[in-house]
């Protein structure tokens, strides 16, 4: 789904480099060199990256009109084994792929030297850029000691990277692979779900670790599936109220039928990243239970229906998923939503819904630009409002959105309206609804939405799910789809 890394680094990137009035640009933060390079890796666990740096320099053609002269060095960890065939077989397999990318070719307009990762120095970009060009470097992810290498009048700071905004822009074909990969990750999860309610009807004890284990199996069993994005929260009663909690085995709870179980759990496939928490209960839960859960459902829909122009701001959406918590005195302290990778770290920039967790002044400058980030057409964000009660429960209702052109009956203005296309097709949890809270509006998309459910998570993705169990595949299956049935009937 990439444009091709050549387009990409002569096309556009070396294009804003030189219209911000500089001739270099030192990247180092990992998912951009993965999403520039059109590389994956495997040095960090969860995400799909690589230890490494990248300086690129742009400069005009000799002659006037001619394209931009590009070129970058790529620093690879990799390349700093001791067993130089080692080194030698890297370099043979990433300089294949970079000729398959259009930049293989030292006369053309892109081309990408390699070089160990040791060897990196700031002030390197300084050198390969004349006697007074400027270097860029993105304020949030440079380290201080990259920025003290080069002087003060050769360094400029930007807020976001242009690599940043270029890939939190996703093409048609990262948008159908993100699309596959929600698909194929709902029916891992309704697989677990139903296999974890019959763990509770029959009695046989699951804990937290156990459950977040098997989903974890179901989820290789997808295809294309390389592993999780980020280690599983499976949280019962108390501990669903602690927000960042994390089960290990033999020092967490019993799942039980008679508490609130939160589930935020998410995916690597070659396709696409997903990120999804969904609240459930499995008895019979209480009035303040059901509210809680009715209005957390609530701001999570509200947002996920808005229609904006385009280039507004997370903390301008923000207050949709709150106000429903707000009427009832809740609030949560963290973010509403982020951005989220294609195949990538399921935590991305630049922009963010959020900023209603505290007072505004204390919210942090990287959190400011942030929330201040314009929304676009092809950002992939999180929609995940909450509400925490200490000691007690803990609610959290998240889903993955891409952010689409929405036609509108006016349509006016010079910018296009937006609205969000909902990618994670696991149904809400019937028994913690309060109907009766419900906006017509609401009840009507959530019918709409659990049909889509039904359609989208069908037989082939469940049978592949199964698979990832210990009981047979045709009766894991067949217990899958009475749960779907069960769980998506009109409300």
């Amino acid at each position: 789904g990439h444009l091709g890394s050549s387009r990409v680094i002569s096309g556009h990137l070396g294009t804003k480099v030189c219209e911000a009035g500089c001739s270099a640009l030192i990247l180092n933060a990992l998912d951009q060199l993965c999403w520039l390079f059109n590389l994956r890796g495997s040095d960090i666990e969860c995400n799909p990256v690589f230890l490494g740096y990248a300086v690129l320099t742009a400069s005009p053609g000799e002659e006037e009109g001619a394209p931009l002269v590009t070129r970058a060095r790529l620093f690879l960890r990799a390349l700093d084994e001791e067993d130089e065939a080692s080194n030698a077989a890297t370099v043979r397999t990433v300089r294949r792929h970079l000729d398959s990318e259009g930049c293989g070719s030292e006369g053309g307009a892109a081309f990408v030297e390699l070089a160990a990762y040791s060897s990196f120095g700031a002030d390197e970009a300084a050198l390969r850029c004349g006697a007074d060009g400027l270097v860029m470097l993105e304020r949030g992810t440079t380290t201080m000691a990259m920025a003290a290498a080069l002087p003060d009048a050769r360094r400029r700071l930007v807020d976001t990277s242009p690599v940043e905004a270029l890939k939190a822009r996703k093409n048609e074909a990262e948008v159908a692979g993100l699309v596959s990969a929600g698909r194929k990750d709902a029916a891992a999860l309704c697989s677990y779900f139903a296999w974890l309610e019959a763990q509770m009807v029959a009695g046989e004890p699951v804990t937290e670790a156990e459950g977040a284990d098997e989903i974890g199996r179901r989820r290789m069993a997808m295809e294309g599936c390389v592993g999780d994005s980020f280690p599983t929260i499976s949280s019962i009663g108390p501990n669903a109220a602690v927000i960042h909690y994390h089960a290990t085995h033999g020092a967490c709870s019993l799942i039980d039928r008679e508490s609130v179980y939160l589930c935020d759990t998410g995916g690597q496939y070659l396709d696409g990243t997903t990120d999804v928490t969904r609240t459930l209960h499995f008895g019979s839960p209480t009035a303040d239970e059901r509210r809680a859960y009715t209005r957390v459902l609530q701001g999570h829909l509200d947002l996920a229906l808005a229609t904006f122009p385009s280039g507004t701001s997370g903390l301008m959406l923000e207050c949709l998923a709150r106000a429903p918590g707000w009427r009832d005195g809740m609030n949560f302290l963290h973010g509403t939503g982020h951005g989220i990778g294609a195949y990538l770290n399921v935590h991305e920039g630049p922009a963010g819904i959020g900023g209603g967790a505290t007072v505004i002044g204390q919210v942090s400058e990287a959190r400011r630009r942030m929330y201040l980030y314009p929304i676009e057409a092809g950002h992939y964000l999180s929609d995940e409002p909450g509400f925490y009660l200490e000691g007690k429960f803990g609610i959290r209702i998240e889903a993955d959105l891409i952010v689409v052109e929405q036609p509108t009956h006016f349509a006016w203005g010079s910018r296009p309206y937006l609205g969000f296309r909902y990618c994670s097709p696991v149904p809400f949890c019937r028994a913690l609804i309060e109907v009766e809270l419900l906006e017509p509006r609401q009840r009507e998309w959530i019918d709409a939405f659990h049909v889509r459910c039904r359609d989208e998570v069908n037989a082939e993705l469940l049978r592949r799910a199964a698979a990832g169990g210990k009981d047979g595949v045709e009766e894991d299956l067949a217990r899958s789809q009475a749960w779907l049935w069960r769980e998506t009937q009109p409300l």
